[in-house]
């Protein structure tokens, strides 16, 4: 199968939202904590944060595509540096409050408030959320905050 790194070339390379999807392509999903966390085996979170944790882009992780035109399949990945560079672009732009649902629908009331780099397998922020520490290191983690409104249509949502 073929295999191709995608890099930052100019400044329309980016990301332009963070899009909540039942189907992620890097394979992990978000984690929602609202009233039920006591469900849930990770960290114990305020009731009141209405907090969507999980990773945005996971550096070296093959994900496969389908080309459109003649439906054969290949695999794209995102170097380190070029996670960080989208991490950063992402803050610079002031995108914060870009959110997709599914790729499609805008999310309004869904707000970035922590963008990190794991930098650490062992003491990484992401393990407190009960993340697999077998997540690399270079994998870019997001906190988004949820208005009353979203955490209604998040509560439904399976992750």
């Amino acid at each position: 199968m073929k295999l191709f790194e995608l890099t930052i070339e100019d400044n329309t390379d980016e990301i332009f939202a963070i899009s909540v999807v039942e189907n992620p392509a890097i394979q992990e999903n978000f984690l929602y904590f609202n009233e039920q966390k006591e469900k849930m085996n990770f960290a114990k979170i305020d009731n009141e944060e209405r907090k969507l944790v999980g990773p945005i882009l996971i550096p070296d992780l093959r994900i496969m595509r389908v080309d459109e035109q003649d439906n054969s399949t290949y695999e794209v990945f995102f170097s380190k540096k070029t996670v960080a560079q989208l991490a950063q672009n992402y803050l610079k732009k002031k995108y914060v409050d870009k959110a997709t649902l599914e790729h499609d629908k805008k999310l309004k009331g869904l707000t970035l408030v922590e963008s990190w780099i794991k930098e650490s397998k062992v003491n990484d922020k992401s393990n407190l959320y009960g993340f697999s520490k077998i997540i690399p290191c270079s994998a870019n983690f997001s906190s988004q905050f949820a208005s009353k409104l979203q955490r209604k249509l998040l509560a439904v949502i399976h992750f």
